[in-house]
């Protein structure tokens, strides 16, 4: 999913990384809870890093 990923910035639902991955929610959300502490998901940037981040947020 990650390295797929297109968007400079997505944000990852536990449900959707349950759902790509075959791990159950529970699974997925307790393991999850060392990243998020608790807010059900991740923020990732895409491959190319500080780049495509800089140009998304001069977008916003």
């Amino acid at each position: 999913m990650l390295q797929a990923q297109t968007e400079p910035i997505k944000v990852y639902m536990w449900a959707e990384i349950a759902r790509a991955t075959g791990f159950s929610y529970d699974f997925v959300a307790e393991v999850g809870y060392t990243i998020d502490g608790g807010s059900g998901g991740f923020t990732a940037t895409a491959p190319g890093g500080i780049t495509d981040l800089t140009a998304a947020v001069k977008n916003l």
